[in-house]
């Protein structure tokens, strides 16, 4: 119950901001991951030493992109929070935002135990990574996701100029 109402968070932290902006086609990408990022550090951080530290630059971007972005940092947050430190009471969570040619690309790291390959393949059982896939696929984004000295996952995908707001996928 807990994971489904974090998720609907994340997406009224996205359409909160829309509504504040004054262009409705596109929002600072940047502060919603910010948002996202502290309200689920006020949520599991709490709890433990888990610092987080924020890389993120303000980005623009349509929100046929952002609402899955958003998503998908939420997701990815959540896991490392709930996952990455059992048996510790601290590691650091590492967020990156930010633009190169026109590529977005969003990373979340954490120095924690890692995880099993099953948990984060293109058949992952877990209905969270399901959802990645599915908004990775509709961003038409690469996500990579390693271990090593914790979990490293990056999206990449192309920023899209598209005005207007509708439920299409962009292309």
């Amino acid at each position: 119950m807990r994971i489904g109402q974090q998720r609907i968070q994340a997406i009224a932290a996205i359409h909160e901001l829309l509504y504040q902006s004054d262009r409705l086609s596109h929002l600072n990408f940047g502060e919603t991951a910010r948002k996202i990022a502290n309200k689920l550090k006020d949520v599991y951080g709490s709890k433990n030493n888990i610092s987080l530290r924020l890389q993120i630059e303000p980005i623009n971007l349509n929100v046929n992109q952002a609402i899955p972005c958003g998503l998908i940092l939420n997701e990815l947050l959540t896991n490392a929070y709930k996952h990455a430190f059992k048996d510790r009471n601290d590691g650091q969570i590492e967020i990156g935002l930010g633009e190169e040619q026109g590529q977005v690309y969003l990373i979340v790291h954490d120095d924690g135990v890692g995880l099993p390959k099953e948990d984060y393949s293109n058949n992952a059982s877990t209905i969270g990574m399901t959802l990645v896939n599915l908004l990775q696929q509709q961003l038409d984004a690469e996500l990579n996701i390693t271990n090593g000295e914790g979990t490293h996952c990056q999206l990449t995908f192309e920023k899209a100029e598209v005005k207007g707001i509708g439920s299409a996928v962009v292309e």
